[in-house]
């Protein structure tokens, strides 16, 4: 699973990308798990583009790249994973977008990663 398309086709949002991911099954029945297609969309996508050295998972030295949510994915249910509205954005360790409702308790909650 996703978020490419061919042009002309239309785009997955990839937190919907997610849900399906989880909510489908393969044709024997199984199904992956939420931390399968999270990890499919950060440390995989890293380590199919030979980046993982630089991106993929949070750790000293990476770039530190990240989007927090208004909700904890594991503890909703799937069905509101797509509904999920986007709180702040770190790019590079630096916060490049905070919605009016984050405030300042969300970034004190970000890990140092120096």
């Amino acid at each position: 699973f996703g978020t490419d398309t061919l042009p002309g086709e239309d785009i997955v949002p990839p937190l919907a990308s997610i849900r399906m991911a989880i909510e489908r099954a393969a044709p024997d029945g199984s199904r992956i798990t939420l931390d399968e297609a999270l990890r499919a969309y950060t440390a995989d996508a890293a380590f199919a583009e030979f980046s993982e050295d630089q991106k993929g998972t949070l750790r000293p030295g990476k770039l530190a790249d990240f989007v927090l949510f208004d909700r904890d994915f594991r503890r909703a249910p799937v069905s509101a994973i797509s509904a999920a509205r986007v709180r702040m954005t770190v790019v590079g360790g630096r916060v490049m977008y905070e919605s009016r409702c984050a405030g300042s308790s969300f970034t004190r909650l970000l890990p140092r990663l120096d």
